[in-house]
C-alpha cells in the first residue's frame, strides 16, 4: 500500500486499519476452500483490497475493505497527481456479535470488474444483467450468497447489484 494513502486512513478513519497477514484466517486463510478458490482466480490479489480506473481519470484507484473491532467499511481511494487521494465511503456495516466478530469479516472477497466487461456476478456467472462498464467497478462478495457491485457514476458509487439471492 502507498504510505500517503496508510496515511489518508489513519486521519480519515482514525480505529479502522487495513487488513493485514493476521487477518488471513477464516475464508481468508491459506487452507481454505473458499480462499483457494479467490486465489485462482484472482492469483495477483488479495481478499480486501483491490485496484483500477474506478472513476475514469487514468489514474490507478484503490478501493479497499477497513477493518475497526465494531465495523468494516469499503472505502474507494481516488488517486491523482502526488500520488494524493480522496476517500470515498461505499458500504460498511456494524459487526454483531451473532456475526462472530471478526472471522465474519474474513467473508468478504472485493475484486476489480474491467472497464468493458459485462455486469456478471461472480457468484453467477450464467446470469448477464447489463452492459460493458465505461469505467472499472467494484464486486463485494460475501459468503451468505449475497453480492454487490459498485460504479462510479460522476458523482458517487452506485449499488448496481445487490444481494442478488435473498
Amino acid at each position: 500500500m502507498p504510505p500517503s494513502l496508510l496515511e489518508r486512513v489513519s486521519v480519515d478513519f482514525p480505529g479502522y486499519r487495513v487488513p493485514g497477514d493476521s487477518d488471513m484466517i477464516g475464508a481468508w486463510g491459506p487452507e481454505s476452500p473458499t480462499g483457494a478458490w479467490f486465489r485462482e482466480k484472482w492469483p495477483d490479489s488479495l481478499p480486501f483490497v483491490t485496484w483500477g480506473d474506478y472513476n475514469g481519470d487514468v489514474f490507478v484507484d484503490i478501493a479497499v475493505l477497513l477493518l475497526s473491532p465494531e465495523q468494516w467499511k469499503l472505502v474507494v481511494f481516488h488517486q491523482s497527481l502526488g500520488p494524493t487521494f480522496t476517500p470515498f465511503e461505499v458500504t460498511g456495516s456494524t459487526i454483531t456479535n451473532d456475526d462472530h466478530g471478526q472471522e465474519l469479516l474474513t467473508k468478504l472477497f472485493i475484486s476489480t470488474l474491467r472497464k468493458g466487461s459485462d455486469l456478471v456476478p461472480t457468484t453467477n456467472p450464467n446470469v448477464r444483467l447489463g452492459a460493458p462498464f465505461d469505467v472499472d467497478a467494484i464486486d463485494l462478495v460475501g459468503l451468505r450468497d449475497e453480492e454487490y457491485i459498485y460504479h462510479w457514476n460522476g458523482t458517487q458509487y452506485e449499488e448496481l447489484l445487490g444481494s442478488v439471492y435473498e
